[in-house]
Formats: structure tokens, sequence, C-alpha cells
């Protein structure tokens, strides 16, 4: 018996995934749901390389513990070897890394963190402060920091007291999942982001949105992994060129 497989011109994408396994495949989840189709077969094909075993991104940019460069590149290499078109890695910290994945393979991937601060330069918002809740090695790399002063904003960090909370947080995300009561702190912390004078918040930590959206904020929130996803289908359904990441 022979079987025919269905051609298409969608680009398979590749997750380098686990980093947490809960937002791995919140964004999964998400690119379904903003995949337009008529038929289940419209859906694109995902490969994720789903691997915790990375070492801690975080303890690895603070503390000098076990590099997680060479697991990131190994993940890639796997992914392009299943035959993935272009990758993404739904973890802002990670992206302390890029260089290692983009170097390991030939084909693109996609920047969480210069597309989100990108497209919040090419919105209409005239904002001069965001208010940035991101993991320490993410604000010790300075991923956001730094391309947003280059952009022409000023970033407002929480205090060191919220910030050792908001690591608390994520971590509680990561070993026990959400809870009412981590969505009243996660909102308490951007109430004093934007008391600050935050006039955005960037979701910089693919845990927060797993527990934080738009209607807990009273100023715009700016979900990196939902731009992400958005990018990720728009790629793949070939309404960006692939060009533009290679070019970037």
């Amino acid at each position: 018996m022979s079987w025919t497989v269905a051609q298409s011109e969608d680009k398979i994408i590749g997750i380098i995934g686990g980093l947490g396994p809960a937002a791995t495949f919140d964004f999964c989840q998400r690119v379904v749901r903003l995949t337009t189709v008529e038929v289940e077969q419209d859906h694109l094909q995902i490969l994720v390389d789903n691997n915790p075993k990375a070492p801690d991104r975080n303890r690895a940019l603070l503390d000098g513990e076990p590099d997680p460069r060479e697991c990131f590149a190994e993940s890639a290499i796997r992914l392009e070897a299943a035959g993935a078109d272009f990758l993404a890695m739904p973890c802002n910290t990670a992206h302390a890394y890029a260089d290692a994945i983009v170097s390991a393979v030939s084909i693109p991937f996609v920047h969480m963190v210069d597309e989100t601060v990108s497209e919040i330069a090419n919105q209409t918002n005239n904002f001069n402060s965001i208010g940035l809740l991101a993991a320490d090695g993410c604000l010790h790399a300075s991923l956001f920091q730094d391309r947003l002063q280059s952009a022409g904003y000023q970033t407002i960090l929480p205090d060191t007291t919220n910030q050792k909370r908001l690591m608390e947080m994520i971590y509680r995300i990561k070993q026990n999942g959400i809870s009412s009561d981590l969505k009243n702190e996660m909102i308490a912390l951007t109430k004093d982001l934007e008391n600050n004078g935050s006039e955005c918040i960037i979701a910089g930590c693919s845990e927060v949105p797993l527990v934080l959206n738009q209607a807990d904020l009273e100023v715009p929130l700016f979900d990196t992994t939902e731009w992400l996803a958005t990018l990720v289908v728009e790629y793949a359904k070939n309404l960006r060129p692939l060009d533009m990441l290679k070019a970037a």
C-alpha cells in the first residue's frame, strides 16, 4: 500500500523548549490559536525539543553555574535535522545565549527580545517609560534595558524587594503551576511599576503571562510570548519572508 502525503508551502516551526515546560506548551497553544484555519490540515507543523534538563540560565548568568549554551545549540541542531525551517525559543532570559544557537545551525532564528523592542518602537503610542517584569538573569544580561535605551525608552524595574518576590513567583509557577494567589501577587507588582511611572509593561519572562493579562493592568501590557507566537505564525504561513531574519 502506498501513502500520499499532502504537500504544503507552510514552513515547519522548530521550538527550543522546556524553559520551562508550561511556558513552552502555553506558547504552542498560542500558535494554534493564532493560526487561521478552515480545516485541521491548515494548522502548522511544530517540532518541539522540550528539554528541561538544560542548566538553569539564571544561575549560569548570575552565579557562574553550568552554562546552558551547549544544550541550546544541541536542541537547535536536533530541530534542524528533523526538518525545521526556522527556530524560536519562548524564553526571554535564554536569549543571552542566542549567538550559540545562531552559530550552530543554518536556519533562521526569531529573536524574541529584538522583535519585542522593535514592535514597541513601531507602535504609535508615545511611551517614554516602560516597566519590565523579567527574571534576574535577563536583567543581569541587560537584554531589554540596552535595547530599550537604544530605542529611546527609559526602563523602570521593580525595586530589590519586588524583584526578589518576582523571582520567587517565577519558580513557584515552574514548580507548582499557577494559582489565584500568584495572580494577585503579580498584579500587585505591576501596580508598583504603574505607580512609579510605567506607561507600558513588558511581560519579559514567559512565566509572567501564564498568570497576568491585559485585563489586570491599567496600562498596556506587552506580552512577549504572544508577540513571538504571532511572528512564528506569520513566518510559517509565508506572511513574512524568512529572509528578513537572515538579514538581521
